[in-house]
């Protein structure tokens, strides 16, 4: 097992791998070059258990390798590297980075078949929190790049390979993904993903197509054209217990302090570009039009609304919504409209990127309409109801400074 502790830097302490193994490795030194031979290499009876993920098991499996390794240079060359388990994995790879003078080079291929649920429980503690994936897949791969030693960063910049990307179902942060199959190349720096559509949350993600200049920096992906590229989702109660979503769904203020969610949701992208490398979220750069309907929404910003116009909250709608997101803000460019339990309240502002927030909410109250700041963050933004004595004030006050001016 040590060319795989080699490349994978061992296994964290919460995984139980468990089995018996008959192995004949060599192992032989020339210099800082190590060579490493396995034959034969058998596992019998594996079980891989990680928690929160199913476990994995195996009755047999075999593993073949011979890769040279110099730790001077940091290049390697792995000229076979087979895994054979039936209904596990049937994979054949190549790879290899070398050195000579001023140019370095990284070369590979792979043919593969395996089980996406078993790779989900191997590699999960080097996967995002929560991601799992499903689905007995074929995959070929080739990529290659050549670049100056002194410009490691120009790797990307001058790669050119060729995959395929897919699964039965994917599943990360509340969002479910359906059987999904998209073919991914890289020519001389530049990333193609042509256009697709997946099942996801009982609605579509519908994918344009897009490109990432890598010899470019910063690096973004940008979409090919305008499309709806997500259609009526359901926005589920686990989708907010991940920060990454909850901060997305937090640009629409009635979702900050929410305590549980659900509707369905569609987003239009006029323009996406979205940073890769050498830049952060401030970089993002977006324009659309986005709906949500019945929605149903306990708790946060939502229960004051209704305190306020007397009503009981059942569920909202919001109309299409315009919006632009550059240099780190979302700005509502026509305002954001919602209906609930009859009665219309406008937000007009716009949310910073980094929870800072800036809108005014206009809502009827008794009759009258309001206009209230909203203050505080947009994790947990609150209205400002002291407006609301001041604007009552305001119309009492002029109308005695009128009177007063009358008696003169």
């Amino acid at each position: 097992l040590l060319p795989f502790a080699m490349l994978l830097g061992g296994l964290p302490k919460e995984m139980d791998l468990g089995g018996m193994l008959d192995a004949q490795l060599t192992a032989s030194q020339d210099g800082p070059v190590w060579q490493v031979v396995t034959k034969d290499v058998k596992l019998d009876n594996l079980s891989m258990v990680y928690p929160g993920y199913p476990a994995v098991t195996q009755k047999e499996l075999s593993v073949s390798f011979d890769g040279r390794f110099n730790t001077t240079e940091h290049t390697y060359s792995i000229s076979k590297l087979d895994v054979v388990g039936a209904g596990l994995a049937n994979i054949s790879a190549k790879f290899e980075k070398a050195t000579s003078g001023a140019t370095s080079s990284l070369q590979g291929q792979m043919k593969a078949e395996y089980d996406l649920g078993a790779v989900s429980t191997l590699a999960a503690p080097f996967l995002p929190e929560g991601l799992m994936v499903k689905g007995m897949r074929k995959q070929d791969a080739t990529f290659s790049s050549t670049w100056p030693t002194a410009e490691p960063k120009k790797m990307m910049a001058n790669m050119t390979a060729k995959t395929s990307v897919g699964f039965d179902e994917l599943k990360y942060v509340g969002l479910v993904f359906g059987k999904t199959n998209v073919d991914v190349s890289v020519d001389k720096g530049i990333l193609n993903i042509p256009e697709f559509s997946a099942p996801l949350n009982g609605g579509s993600l519908n994918f344009p197509g897009g490109t990432a200049d890598f010899t470019r920096t910063p690096t973004f992906l940008v979409l090919s054209k305008p499309t709806t590229i997500l259609d009526t989702i359901h926005i589920t109660d686990e989708m907010v217990r991940y920060d990454k979503v909850r901060r997305i769904l937090e640009l629409v203020p009635v979702f900050g302090g929410a305590s549980s969610v659900s509707g369905t949701a569609s987003l239009k992208c006029q323009e996406l570009k979205i940073p890769l490398a050498d830049a952060g979220k401030e970089a993002v750069v977006a324009t659309g039009v986005f709906d949500v309907n019945d929605l149903r929404i306990n708790g946060g910003l939502v229960s004051i609304l209704g305190q306020l116009i007397g009503r009981d909250i059942v569920s909202m709608t919001i109309r299409p919504a315009s919006f632009a997101v550059r240099d780190g803000v979302f700005r509502y460019t026509d305002g954001m409209t919602m209906l609930m339990a009859g009665e219309q309240i406008d937000f007009t502002g716009q949310v910073g990127l980094n929870n800072t927030i800036d809108m005014v909410v206009s809502v009827p109250v008794k009759g009258q309409r309001f206009q209230l700041p909203l203050k505080g963050a947009a994790s947990k933004p609150e209205l400002d109801r002291s407006k609301l004595l001041e604007q009552n004030l305001q119309p009492l006050i002029q109308r005695g400074v009128e009177e007063l001016l009358k008696r003169r």
